[in-house]
């Protein structure tokens, strides 16, 4: 059994069954499957050939890239919740099938958060709204391409504030270069959905711009991120 692309993993690193016909419970033949790092945290267990299932789902749910029926038996297993549930899930976990290697991913190096249903990085490297919008879109995280981040609640603007700890300006996704003043989310699943209008308060979906903000300050066109401004009007410098 192998495993990567986890915070922390411990897992047996081989084991043999004598019926490869029937589900083994992986913990029977060694150490029980378990992770460590943020909680909640989302994990995807795969196969190759065969199957698994979990048995223990109490606390559990499915992203939306995913299905709960999978957890009775499948080659791919995806889910989510506290950590002490997810450990528990993992101790539960069972596999149809010898030979295989198990790979295991449970975000490493992001921050999930259940109530919004993405995982988040804060990548401190400088760099302008364009170099970094193409490097957030060549990252991938469980077969998902990484855009630039959205906010598009208050919920999810308190996730991020409460959850990270940086001291310096981060890009999001969001621009005004069509039409002055008209801000679009320009990135990932919102990408072309309006969500401020200087000149249409109706337009307004969610905004947290700081006080003063949006100005166009020498053609400010680009949406910045301060942990002490919130949202805010910047240039792609």
């Amino acid at each position: 059994m192998g495993s990567a692309y986890a915070q922390s993993v411990s897992a047996p690193t081989q084991m043999v069954v004598v019926d490869d016909t029937q589900y083994n419970l992986v913990s029977s033949f060694a150490s029980a499957v378990s992770v460590s790092g943020f909680d909640p945290v989302a994990v995807r267990v795969e196969v190759p050939q065969g199957s698994l299932r979990i048995t223990t789902t109490t606390g559990l749910t499915a992203p939306p890239s995913a299905s709960s029926s999978d957890w009775a038996g499948a080659s791919s297993i995806y889910f989510e919740g506290a950590l002490v549930d997810v450990n528990a899930a993992l101790a539960s976990l069972e596999i149809r099938g010898s030979g295989q290697t198990i790979s295991l991913a449970a975000h490493h190096g992001y921050i999930y958060g259940a109530s919004t249903g993405s995982s988040y990085e804060i990548v401190t490297n400088a760099k302008n709204w364009h170099s970094a919008k193409a490097e957030a879109e060549t990252r991938t995280l469980n077969g998902s391409q990484g855009y630039l981040a959205t906010i598009t609640s208050q919920v999810e603007l308190d996730f991020i504030k409460n959850n990270f700890s940086w001291s310096q300006f981060v890009w999001l996704g969001g621009s005004d270069t069509t039409t002055e003043g008209e801000w679009f989310w320009v990135t990932g699943p919102e990408a072309g959905t309006q969500f401020y209008s200087t000149s249409d308060p109706s337009l307004i979906t969610f905004a947290n711009f700081d006080v003063g903000e949006p100005n166009n300050w020498r053609h400010q066109d680009y949406l910045g991120f301060s942990k002490f401004y919130l949202l805010n009007d910047k240039r792609p410098q």
